[in-house]
C-alpha cells in the first residue's frame, strides 16, 4: 500500500471521527402527548371572564414516578404573562386522559386577543419533566353590551267598575247578590231633565190648591150674603 493510499485512509477516517463527534445525541422523553386541544369561546365580551378547557392524553413509556402532574399554563401570547395555572394529579399510568380549566378574564379593548396554552407533565416527587407540548389561538373580543329590563306600564281608563255586596238576610239563609257599579266622568242631560220635570208636577200641585182656596173663600162668601 502506497503512501498516499495510507494518507488517504487516515483522512477518511479523520474525517468520519470528527462528524460523529459534533453530532448532536437526541434522547427519548419518557412521555408524550397524543392528544391535545383547547377548547375556547370565538367570542368573548371585553372584560368578561371565560373559560378555557384543555383536554390532553398522555402516553408514558413506564411507570417513573409515584403520581404524574399535567400542568397547563395559559399565557398571554405576545407578552407570554401569566393569565392562570390549573395542575391536575394522576395516579395512573402508562395513559392519562384528562380535562383542565383555566380562567381568564378579557381585556377592556377590543379585537383580536391571542393566547398561548402550555401543557406539561412532570413526574412527582422527582420533579422531572417528562414532556411538553403548546399552542397557540385567539379569542375576538367584542363590545360588553348589559342586558336591561324592559318593563310595561298600563294604561287607566276614565270608567271605572266597581262591585259592591247587598247582604239581605232572612231567618233561614243570608243572600249575597253582586251589584256592579259603573262610574264615568262624562255629563249626561237627564239629572236636568228630571228637575224640571219635579218642579212641573209641584207647580201643578200649587195651582190646583190655589183654585180650591179661591172656590172655597167664594163660597163662603155667598153664604154669609144670602138673605133667609
Amino acid at each position: 500500500m502506497g503512501s498516499k493510499q495510507l494518507f488517504s485512509i487516515l483522512l477518511a477516517i479523520s474525517i468520519l471521527t470528527a462528524l460523529v463527534g459534533i453530532t448532536p445525541t437526541y434522547s427519548q422523553t419518557p412521555c408524550h402527548f397524543s392528544f391535545f386541544k383547547p377548547d375556547h369561546p370565538d367570542f368573548t365580551p371585553a372584560g368578561q371572564l371565560f373559560q378555557v378547557r384543555t383536554t390532553v392524553t398522555v402516553v408514558c413509556d413506564g411507570v417513573f414516578d409515584i403520581s404524574t402532574d399535567i400542568r397547563v399554563d395559559l399565557t398571554d401570547g405576545h407578552n407570554q404573562t401569566l393569565i392562570s395555572r390549573s395542575v391536575y394529579t394522576s395516579l395512573t399510568q402508562p395513559i392519562i386522559t384528562t380535562t383542565i380549566v383555566n380562567s381568564a378574564t378579557a381585556p377592556l379593548d377590543t379585537g383580536t386577543w391571542v393566547l398561548q396554552v402550555n401543557a406539561y407533565v412532570i413526574g412527582r416527587p422527582s420533579g422531572r419533566a417528562l414532556a411538553s407540548n403548546q399552542l397557540l389561538f385567539s379569542v375576538n373580543v367584542v363590545p360588553y353590551t348589559p342586558t336591561t329590563a324592559i318593563t310595561s306600564m298600563s294604561l287607566t281608563t276614565t270608567t271605572s267598575s266597581v262591585t259592591t255586596t247587598l247582604v239581605t238576610s232572612t231567618s233561614q239563609q243570608v243572600v249575597v247578590l253582586p251589584i256592579s257599579v259603573t262610574t264615568s266622568t262624562e255629563n249626561t242631560p237627564q239629572n236636568t231633565s228630571t228637575y224640571f220635570r219635579v218642579a212641573a208636577f209641584i207647580a201643578i200641585i200649587a195651582i190646583a190648591i190655589g183654585v180650591v182656596l179661591v172656590k172655597r173663600k167664594t163660597r163662603e162668601a155667598s153664604d154669609k150674603t144670602r138673605v133667609y
